[in-house]
């Protein structure tokens, strides 16, 4: 997937351009409907996860209870092997459980066009207890309800806002139903979150990144199954540009976890542009999504129209370019191109707000084609942070505001 993004990327530079926007077809080419999926419990040691039952359920989680067409259910047999098939395409949460005292949750995208999807193994843990508080207006909400999206539970939150529920490990995704007129809000929440407050408030949002996971990935990882951070320059054709001090993927070796950084882990990133090169630059960004464990592309574009603001916190010296990569479809023709919107970093931490309302209309590369933010937010594929002159960034906490986390699921 790095060496396809490489090569469109490469298209795009030589418009004059620089931007990273995957197009693609993915899967076998069956039809959509047939999909497959097998894999293989274990239980801790190695132990084969015989009997464990498998649900699997669809994750566009309106309304909370799921009609019996959108789940399916098996056995794991004597060797932990299970299968399940005829997968229509979408977004899926698999709980697996072996009794009541061991569990593992898989979440997984199918293309339209895909055959036989292998998860290889999955080994169940002991389930682990989530804790927290939900407050409204800076008091308890004890009329709230908490829904674990994809799980099929749910507990009421005790009178002093508190909760307290048990489930497999990992990344949950929590949707918060309450009765004093603010909208439901939702939550992904790790049991490494336990003990963490919830804040309800009159707008959706959605933390796209905070780096304090340091894993590589964006938050919307937990529910989309991918995105990774990655670095591009025009060192790639010629150019000395470059991003310091790495330009792995997932960029973790430049997450500052010292007092230098604004909460938990920041992103610390030099961009050293070879102003000289004809067309000179440096970016990190991050796909919204794309699928690591299936070997396929997730789901590309996402409708982003929703999108109220994002804002971020900043700091540094230079000029930083937002971009959001977007896509234009003109019959058979497919292009890309960025909405862009410059930020001039200060010495010290400050939270910018762009609103969409203000976000400039977008132009095709070596055409006259241009297109205003409420058409191109409706295919985005990713965000970029682009540096046209030498720039030092720290970066945290980037949120999509009027969002919740199930508005990037289809």
């Amino acid at each position: 997937m790095i060496l396809f993004r490489v090569f469109i990327s490469a298209i795009l530079f030589f418009l004059i351009t620089c931007t990273t926007s995957p197009l693609s077809q993915n899967g076998t080419g069956t039809d959509a409907g047939e999909a497959k999926i097998i894999g293989t419990a274990l239980l801790p040691g190695n132990m084969p996860g015989k009997n464990a039952a498998i649900a699997l359920r669809k994750q566009n989680y309106t309304p909370f209870s799921l009609p019996p067409s959108q789940q399916k259910h098996t056995t794991a047999n004597g060797n932990g092997a299970f299968i399940l098939d005829q997968i229509g395409p979408g977004y899926y949460l698999m709980e697996l459980r072996n009794n009541d005292s061991l569990g593992a949750i898989k979440r997984l995208f199918i293309p339209n066009d895909s055959a036989t999807i292998d998860l290889d193994t999955i080994v169940l843990d002991t389930l682990a207890q989530y804790t927290g508080k939900v407050l409204s207006s800076g008091t308890p909400d004890s009329t709230s309800l908490l829904l674990v999206m994809g799980m099929d539970k749910q507990i009421h939150v005790a009178d002093d806002g508190s909760f307290s529920i048990i489930l497999p490990r990992g990344e949950q995704l929590f949707r918060i139903v309450h009765e004093t007129g603010l909208p439901a809000k939702e939550f992904l929440f790790s049991d490494k979150n336990s003990g963490d407050t919830l804040f309800l408030n009159n707008i959706a949002s959605t933390v796209f990144e905070d780096f304090n996971r340091m894993d590589g990935y964006n938050n919307l990882n937990a529910l989309l199954g991918s995105g990774w951070w990655w670095a591009f320059s025009d060192g790639e054709y010629g150019g000395k540009s470059r991003v310091v001090p790495t330009t792995q993927v997932g960029l973790t070796a430049a997450i500052d976890t010292t007092a230098n950084a604004y909460s938990g882990g920041s992103l610390h990133v030099g961009f050293q542009v070879d102003s000289l090169f004809i067309a000179p630059c440096a970016l990190i960004g991050s796909d919204i999504s794309e699928n690591r464990d299936t070997g396929t592309i997730g789901k590309d574009w996402f409708d982003l129209r929703k999108m109220t603001a994002i804002t971020f916190m900043a700091k540094g010296s230079g000029t930083i370019y937002l971009q959001f990569t977007s896509k234009y479809v003109n019959g058979s023709d497919a292009y890309v191109f960025p909405f862009e919107i410059p930020c001039d970093l200060t010495p010290t931490w400050k939270k910018y707000t762009i609103n969409s309302t203000s976000i400039q209309a977008a132009t095709i590369p070596n055409t006259t084609i241009t297109t205003p933010w409420s058409s191109g937010a409706a295919l985005i594929n990713n965000m970029t942070f682009l540096a046209k002159k030498n720039v030092d960034l720290w970066l945290d906490d980037i949120v999509i505001e009027g969002m919740n986390p199930t508005d990037f699921l289809p």
